[in-house]
């Protein structure tokens, strides 16, 4: 009877780790889809799927181009649902940086191994919101313009793909710059953020893995120990 409190408090840090784990997973999940909507927005108006109205002007008094019942309605959703990628990564990375926290809480307190995995995707999610943060809202630079570029997030707003979706792709000499940095800053740098997104995945999994006495590798390794 005296091990029965000590399976008992085993089995809740388990089951507390299983929940957190799957919240972790969704909040993943969902920072991906976040950018991978960002992207495919973005090839979206490039390729003149939906219309887009000139610069300053809405997608109803646009004289550009004519635009449909249909196609406006379709570019009023474009727009909703980047202001919803906007604001759904940053919020989202942040609730996935305090799900990691309340991981890396439960490991210490429990005294289970597989904290350093954790940690290290801890640091590296506050980093990737750092990354998705747009702060080129913030230094008046939504637009990008040459003459007074400023260091942008990775999740871009309306107004910024409104005036800079339609870049040429120049590689001469004198355009080979403008171009490559227009395609990381709509996709590469989307791209980068996904690889970030997964490495915090799969770091933490491991951790938590080895808390759980999941990890197969470990498991071999102490049983060959102990052997």
């Amino acid at each position: 009877m005296s091990g029965t409190p000590g399976l008992v408090t085993a089995a809740d840090y388990s089951e507390a780790m299983s929940v957190v784990r799957r919240a972790k997973s969704v909040l993943a999940l969902l920072i991906l889809l976040m950018l991978v909507l960002q992207i495919a927005v973005f090839f979206m108006a490039r390729y003149e799927v939906f219309p887009i109205p000139a610069w300053g002007l809405s997608a109803s008094d646009s004289t550009t181009q004519p635009i449909t019942t249909g196609s406006d309605r379709l570019t009023d959703v474009m727009h909703y649902v980047t202001g919803v990628t906007l604001l759904g990564g940053i919020g989202l990375g942040i609730v996935l940086a305090m799900v990691l926290m309340i991981i890396l809480h439960i490991m210490l307190v429990g005294r289970l191994i597989g904290v350093s995995k954790v940690a290290s995707s801890l640091v590296w999610c506050l980093i990737l919101i750092v990354f998705l943060f747009p702060w080129q809202t913030f230094m008046n630079n939504a637009g990008l313009t040459q003459t007074d570029f400023r260091v942008p997030g990775v999740l871009w707003t309306w107004g910024e793909l409104v005036q800079r979706h339609r870049f040429p792709n120049d590689f001469s000499a004198e355009g080979w710059a403008t171009t490559i940095l227009s395609w990381f800053r709509f996709v590469g740098a989307p791209l980068v953020a996904v690889v970030l997104t997964l490495m915090i995945q799969l770091k933490s999994n491991r951790g938590i893995k080895m808390a759980l006495g999941e990890d197969e590798v470990l498991n071999e390794v102490m049983n060959q120990a102990s052997s």
